[in-house]
């Protein structure tokens, strides 16, 4: 009885602890955001869809801005074309329009009374606290709940751009981060493939880019995963044709302009006119900025950890934990493919969704062997006592 009560007690205080971590970031998050310029351009696509010129929605979206008053927030116009002339300001916002479940977010909140720049954080804030809610609610099988939440709560908190510091940020990162891992989740533990599919796609509209996790995923849980955790090819392949075709609608309907124009902007020189440049670089000039990005983020201390505990959970798989392997090598592949297309090493927020997964698997295929180890040191220490 004694030991059971020590054992409440210690989740109860676990839980504590975890949700003052999450609801401390996400008032801190609140009261100090990252005003970053992506705000103005998500702002911008929000106001288009009441607006159709490109001056008024310049001008609406300014004065909007005007009125954030904070003493981190130190936007002027700036002095290139970006900021300070509507029609390159217009020509901006395709690279922003594919994320709609974000910027129509916005518009609601800000339709419901609240202000726009208010309203692109405060979506980012609920991002956050519905991933502390997924990592509260599935924890990983065998492993100490106490032990999960405090290994989340951590990796949540510790390091350059930490999920904290995503909160603070007006993007829709941490709403994609959220319903990433809560697909994962709701096929891993409860078996709906209704979940997983609307989640992913939810997902994608906050970031298209899901497309490549999702899509491996079905694809891990159509080959790789065993027993219970298979997914059928008929609910894969099918899965998989809808990311495909929603992928195509919203950039159709966004008017993207595609991979080659967003790499040069990202990478090369931004463009005051994406939609009257024909971007030019070789294979040559490609490589070199895969081959930087990919040494500068080999020294990144969360993407070390995640491959570390990777093989230490690939040396010490059992049979039944083979297919959680399988879906951590997926996404360990996506993300390779991810991180080839778009290698922008200093951005984590761009691949929390494929840490969290693979912290998920790795928790599930590393948990019974160190369980295994831990019950052989404890009935060696009793045959020890009993020994001497």
């Amino acid at each position: 009885m004694k030991r059971q009560y020590i054992r409440l007690g210690w989740w109860y205080g676990c839980a504590l602890l975890y949700f003052w971590f999450f609801a401390a970031a996400a008032l801190h998050a609140y009261r100090h955001p990252f005003l970053n310029w992506d705000m103005v351009a998500y702002m911008g696509v929000a106001e288009s869809f009441s607006a159709g010129d490109p001056q008024k929605i310049y001008d609406t979206t300014m004065t909007e801005v005007s009125q954030v008053r904070s003493p981190e927030w130190h936007y002027q116009r700036r002095g290139d074309i970006l900021s300070n002339r509507s029609e390159a300001f217009y020509q901006q916002l395709p690279f922003y329009s594919v994320k709609p479940l974000y910027t129509g977010g916005i518009w609601l909140l800000h339709a419901l009374g609240m202000a726009m720049p208010e309203a692109s954080w405060v979506l980012s804030i609920l991002g956050f606290l519905g991933l502390g809610m997924v990592c509260y609610l599935f924890v990983p099988r065998g492993l100490d709940a106490g032990i999960w939440w405090g290994t989340a709560g951590l990796f949540c908190a510790l390091g350059a751009w930490s999920m904290s510091d995503v909160a603070r940020l007006s993007t829709p990162d941490t709403l994609c981060i959220a319903l990433s891992a809560a697909g994962y989740c709701l096929w891993i533990y409860r078996r709906s493939f209704t979940g997983f599919a609307a989640c992913f796609l939810l997902a994608q509209l906050a970031r298209p880019d899901m497309l490549l996790l999702s899509s491996a995923l079905a694809l891990g849980f159509i080959f790789f995963a065993s027993g219970s955790y298979r997914m059928s090819a008929r609910q894969g392949c099918g899965f998989i044709a809808m990311t495909i075709i929603l992928y195509m609608a919203v950039n159709y309907l966004a008017g993207n302009y595609g991979w080659k124009v967003l790499f040069f902007y990202k990478f090369i020189k931004h463009l005051s006119y994406p939609a009257h440049f024909e971007p030019h670089f070789g294979w040559e000039q490609y490589i070199g900025i895969v081959r930087h990005g990919t040494l500068r983020i080999m020294a990144n201390a969360r993407l070390q950890f995640l491959l570390v505990t990777s093989l230490m959970a690939a040396l010490c798989q059992s049979r039944e934990e083979r297919g959680f392997i399988g879906i951590l090598a997926v996404t360990w592949l996506a993300f390779a493919v991810r991180f080839a297309l778009f290698p922008a090493w200093g951005e984590d927020r761009y691949y929390y969704p494929y840490y969290f997964i693979m912290l998920y698997a790795i928790a599930e295929a590393i948990t019974p062997c160190l369980l295994q180890y831990w019950k052989i040191a404890i009935n060696s220490g009793r045959h020890e006592q009993n020994h001497p």
